[in-house]
């Protein structure tokens, strides 16, 4: 009969950092000095250079015995047979002024090849299996510090049983520590697309960030597809190449429609835009023009939505592909938007005088309010994008638009914030391209202070 493995189990045979980590995770918490005229205690004997020094004046009163807030310090473990990532929680005790720690096994995570993956956690009864977060609406990591870098993880990692994996490629790309559940369920896989050049299939199997305003998540694709015989099958198709999932099934939805495929249309045109494609113009020709002239599907839509308001008939090559689409984009929105300029105006200066509340500077970007819609549209033809069509819904407070700049350069359109409801809708910079992670964190900054301000936007 095989002996259950209980979780207890797995903790105390789990196997032990060195002593460097214990004194490394030391060095987080403060030193405390009390002093006065006469006295003077010191919490500990390490080295104040490397570590905050709180300092307080000594008096009768003076309060030298407490406990800090815990804190959470993760250590890579690795042999030949298994992986563990160590979550140890550490408390700093000050007793009469001197310091002692107190560290024990939080969270455990084991990976073998004969058992998988298993998930210990410490509770009031003991170990369990499971993993606990690290504090209230926090994750199981949120706040912990990593003692490994980059260059150990790659030293361990190449004496187990993920050593054929390019890991160099992995940590590089991903948090590699946070994924390693994925990393080490599919390493087979990651192996076979990593040596053929599957940038794209590695990318999805091992997780990829997509941020929704202020938080974020890791999407992966579809295993049930992303199988040894379906790469095979198409290997041809992924090989040496950033080619995800995604872009077979648009090449093949494309080719079981139209019987034909432009490559780089997928950039421009959605899936869901192909039904703008004109009846009167063959499409592969169509699609030749979306890619050359770089038509975005959401622009083209727009121009066909205006070209329509204006009781035009969407029809004809010179109407349908326009030798100069972005100038066409931009007439027919100027020529539907001075119809409807005069009502527009009158509702977006009551909008203005709040706004304009919102103007400041975060960082190295200041954040501007249209003064006018002329600029919202001058905005759209500079940084090439579809913002200057935006006049109606910003006039009736659908959305708001502001303007990103740089500092040091305010007149230099760089980047438009669209927001609404106190969400950001999106930031997006030339061509629609999307804006750096620093220009997202003062956007998410520039948001949470004009919540403050009770302005609808």
């Amino acid at each position: 009969m095989k002996k259950t493995i209980l979780a207890k189990d797995y903790a105390e045979k789990c196997l032990r950092p060195p002593k460097k980590f214990f004194s490394w995770a030391e060095c987080y918490f403060p030193i405390y000095k009390w002093e006065n005229k006469t006295q003077a205690i010191c919490s500990s004997n390490r080295k104040s250079e490397v570590c905050e020094v709180v300092k307080k004046r000594l008096t009768k009163n003076s309060r030298l015995t407490f406990y800090g807030a815990p804190m959470y310090f993760v250590w890579l473990g690795v042999t030949e047979k298994r992986i563990e990532l160590q979550t140890y929680q550490c408390y700093q005790h000050i007793e009469d002024g001197k310091e002692s720690f107190e560290f024990s096994l939080y969270n455990l995570e084991y990976f073998s090849k004969d058992v998988g993956h298993i998930k210990i956690t410490r509770s009031y009864e003991g170990y369990r299996y499971g993993l606990s977060i690290l504090g209230v609406f926090q994750g199981t990591y949120s706040g912990a510090y990593f003692y490994d870098t980059k260059e150990s993880i790659i030293k361990k990692f190449s004496k187990s049983c993920l050593k054929y994996l390019d890991m160099d490629h992995l940590i590089n790309n991903f948090d590699v520590l946070l994924q390693l559940d994925r990393i080490f369920k599919y390493r087979g896989i990651i192996e076979y697309a990593q040596k053929t050049g599957m940038k794209g299939i590695v990318k999805e199997i091992v997780g990829e960030y997509i941020y929704y305003g202020y938080a974020k998540s890791i999407k992966h694709g579809d295993m049930r597809v992303l199988t040894f015989k379906f790469l095979k099958k198409h290997k041809s198709f992924f090989k040496n190449s950033e080619k995800m999932l995604a872009n077979l099934k648009y090449e093949q939805f494309a080719i079981s429609t139209y019987g034909t495929y432009i490559e780089g249309l997928e950039n421009y045109f959605k899936l869901e835009d192909f039904n703008l494609f004109p009846k009167e113009v063959k499409p592969v020709r169509f699609m030749k023009w979306v890619v050359k002239n770089q038509v975005n599907g959401i622009d083209y839509r727009d121009y066909k939505r205006n070209i329509e308001r204006l009781n035009v008939a969407f029809v004809g090559e010179r109407i349908v592909m326009p030798q100069n689409f972005q100038q066409a984009h931009d007439d027919a929105a100027d020529a539907y938007t001075a119809i409807i300029d005069e009502k527009q105006i009158s509702l977006y200066e009551e909008r203005l005088k709040e706004l304009l509340k919102t103007e400041r500077t975060i960082g190295q970007y200041t954040f501007l309010v249209p003064h006018t819609l002329k600029e919202l549209r001058e905005e759209g033809k500079k940084l090439k994008h579809c913002v200057g069509s935006y006049t109606n819904r910003i006039a009736e407070g659908e959305t708001s638009i502001f303007f990103v700049r740089d500092k040091k350069n305010k007149d230099k359109p760089l980047y438009t914030l669209e927001m609404h409801k106190r969400k950001i809708v999106q930031l997006r910079g030339t061509y629609n391209a999307p804006a750096p992670e620093d220009a997202w964190a003062e956007a998410k900054e520039f948001l949470t202070q004009v919540d403050c301000l009770g302005i609808h936007y």
